[in-house]
């Protein structure tokens, strides 16, 4: 049950803004069971690739930071 409760504190919501090792991006679905998360990486040149990180590599962003590395990307 502890598990479920601390996985739960990890989780993003759907389309939040987050950086990556692999640059700015959006959620797109949490795996709680594997504590992942996919996320549509946002990639130069208005291109985009879904990937998984662990909940630990990523961080959220503010809409005014993730409009500034989308800036820097392009």
């Amino acid at each position: 049950m502890n598990f479920y409760k601390e996985a739960k504190k990890m989780l993003r919501k759907h389309n939040s803004s987050v950086m990556t090792p692999n640059g700015p991006g959006n959620v797109i679905d949490n795996l709680m069971l594997q504590e992942k998360c996919k996320v549509k990486v946002i990639l130069p040149g208005d291109n985009f690739e879904v990937m998984t990180f662990k909940y630990e590599e990523i961080s959220d962003l503010s809409d005014d930071q993730m409009a500034a590395e989308i800036k820097k990307s392009s």
